[in-house]
């Protein structure tokens, strides 16, 4: 039986092929850049891993992935590469995120002095 490393590298194997031959077959240009763009349910089924384990697999390099949402469903630009942190879309990401601790810190504060 193939120990954990050896089956998450195999996974990722699978997974950089199947990015590239959706790159290959059906690309989507955005912000300069060429994408493959799915659903996590869709990786998962082309590699035959669970959502968790695509989620976790994005995560590591050499995967560059900006979560959208279409339709009310969350969808994954991904491609082979670095992450930009100068992209717009990254950029925007990164200062909702900041906003969102911001306010939350200032909410928590709040919260404490009133009680």
């Amino acid at each position: 039986m193939p120990d954990s490393k050896q089956a998450d590298s195999s996974a990722q194997e699978r997974l950089v092929t199947a990015v590239e031959n959706v790159i290959a077959t059906d690309p989507l240009k955005f912000e300069g850049k060429i994408w493959a763009v799915r659903t996590q349910s869709e990786w998962a089924s082309d590699i035959g891993v669970t959502r968790q384990t695509v989620n976790v697999l994005l995560k590591k390099e050499p995967f560059d992935v900006l979560p959208k949402s279409k339709e009310k469903q969350r969808i994954n630009y991904v491609r082979i590469g670095k992450p930009d942190p100068l992209q717009p879309s990254r950029q925007v990401l990164d200062m909702r995120d900041a906003w969102k601790y911001r306010n939350r810190a200032i909410g928590t504060a709040c919260l404490t002095l009133w009680q």
